[in-house]
């Protein structure tokens, strides 16, 4: 009987361990919130989504370097006298006053730049680099983003730090509390003391209270970075043995930052923009050829009725009609009818208003700002990577040193306690050695994040992937 009542008490125990355990927030570390930002965010998708859109551009610079075909179509009405013009006689120029009816024009050209002098080379080397500027950029734009997704991890690590350091700080002040108020009810302590340390318990309660809310805070906007839903529930890790952002090693001195490499890009492009707004102030010569037909619809008053009826009736004098037929729609597009053109144009804005001179001068202004940004960026992207490199190594030593602080200044809170208790320490340093163990804990989770902040950082100087998601 005792033993079956020991296992329904181990059955009834298990259940509610596993309902504690249930109700506890999943916990993830740096490796999966990168994973799951690969695979539901809504910023990668954007940068994805901007990067088609641009690439549209490239055709811009190529449509300057290829043929324009072009077709147009007309449609009108038409009433011409025959007046005063050359006809075949001077009897159908008598019968035939007036032209009236519907019509109706199509035509097909060709126009191909043959000497542009340079824009046209300058047009395709402009659409090259347009290509490779828009691959870089979205690169860019995706090691940025994980870089925030890291920023916002260590601020979330922070916060839950934060509420940890001060719930802990809470429970300090509790139990010490107890045991200073029952020396005061004995007479051993002063009561002071024991109002010292409850306004330290309540100061601690706040902490809570503001430490809740900013971890609160920090949870959504990274669960909104990485495509979550705000209210999801769940905690971050960090551990040291951590494999997602490992420190460059010392090959990857010799990359080039990809900030670089676009600036890079960007500035030959404006130097081809130069040449291309300078050939626009030379003359262009395009061969030009076209197709085209008109055919006229008569009107069935006037002449075209006139006409209809001697083409019906006939006429004695066949003079009169020679050479001289009647359209029909089925003429419009019959390529006996066609008529066929090629030739060379010459094209040369010679004034415009000093519009284009103005415009090939600031591009050219443009590029040499442009060079000279390319070389400061140069310069401080190399001291971005030296300062973060040597910053990793000595944030290693710190993250050490402060390890053992706080496990010093633990063993020291206790001892002042105990000290304190035997009546051998004043309530003043008990509160100062609480405050020093605070100050180690934040000081420790702070150089942790710190330290992979500036790894990311360190990366992103050297060009290298931020973090590149498992295929």
């Amino acid at each position: 009987m005792v033993g079956r009542r020991i296992r329904q008490l181990y059955f009834i125990l298990s259940i509610c361990g596993a309902l504690s355990r249930a109700q506890e927030p999943p916990v993830y570390s740096l490796e999966q919130i990168l994973m799951a930002a690969s695979e539901g965010s809504a910023e990668l998708r954007i940068a994805v989504l901007e990067y088609e859109a641009q690439r549209q551009e490239i055709w811009f610079f190529r449509a300057q370097a290829l043929a324009a075909l072009n077709f147009t179509t007309s449609v009108g009405y038409l009433s011409q006298s025959t007046e005063g013009q050359v006809t075949t006689g001077n009897v159908f120029s008598a019968t035939v006053d007036r032209v009236e009816g519907l019509t109706l024009g199509w035509s097909v050209t060709l126009r191909q730049p043959i000497i542009t002098f340079g824009r046209t080379e300058s047009a395709l080397s402009l659409a090259n680099l347009q290509k490779r500027v828009l691959s870089e950029q979205l690169l860019l734009d995706i090691d940025l983003y994980y870089l925030s997704v890291i920023e916002h991890f260590g601020s979330l690590l922070v916060a839950q730090s934060d509420v940890a350091i001060a719930r802990r700080a809470v429970a300090r002040a509790g139990q010490l509390l107890k045991a200073v108020r029952l020396d005061v009810e004995e007479g051993v302590r002063a009561r002071t003391d024991s109002l010292r340390i409850l306004a330290l318990k309540k100061s601690e309660e706040a902490d809570v209270a503001i430490a809740l809310q900013n971890r609160l805070t920090a949870k959504r906007q990274l669960a909104r970075l990485i495509g979550w839903q705000p209210h999801r529930n769940f905690v971050v890790t960090l551990p040291d043995n951590q494999r997602a952002m490992q420190p460059p090693g010392i090959r990857a001195a010799a990359s080039t930052s990809r900030r670089v490499i676009l600036k890079d890009y960007q500035t030959e492009m404006l130097r081809k923009q130069v040449k291309l707004e300078r050939a626009a102030l030379f003359p262009t010569i395009n061969i030009v050829g076209g197709v085209s037909n008109e055919f006229l619809s008569l009107d069935t008053s006037g002449f075209g009725e006139r006409f209809r009826r001697l083409g019906e009736e006939g006429m004695e004098d066949e003079a009169l009609v020679e050479g001289v037929s009647v359209p029909q729609a089925a003429d419009f597009f019959d390529p006996g009818f066609f008529n066929y053109s090629i030739g060379a144009e010459l094209s040369w804005p010679i004034f415009a208003g000093g519009r284009n001179l103005a415009q090939y001068r600031r591009t050219k202004f443009q590029a040499k700002r442009a060079q000279e940004e390319l070389r400061r960026l140069r310069v401080e992207n190399q001291i971005a990577i030296g300062r973060a490199i040597g910053l990793i190594n000595a944030l290693a030593t710190s993250i050490e040193a402060f390890r053992v602080q706080l496990q010093a200044t633990k063993t020291a809170y206790e001892r002042m306690q105990q000290d304190y208790l035997a009546g051998f320490a004043n309530v003043s340093d008990l509160l100062d050695a609480e405050g020093e163990i605070q100050e180690a804990e934040r000081a420790l989770i702070g150089a942790r994040v710190r330290r992979l902040e500036t790894i990311g950082q360190a990366r992103l100087a050297l060009g290298l992937k931020v973090y590149e998601a498992p295929q």
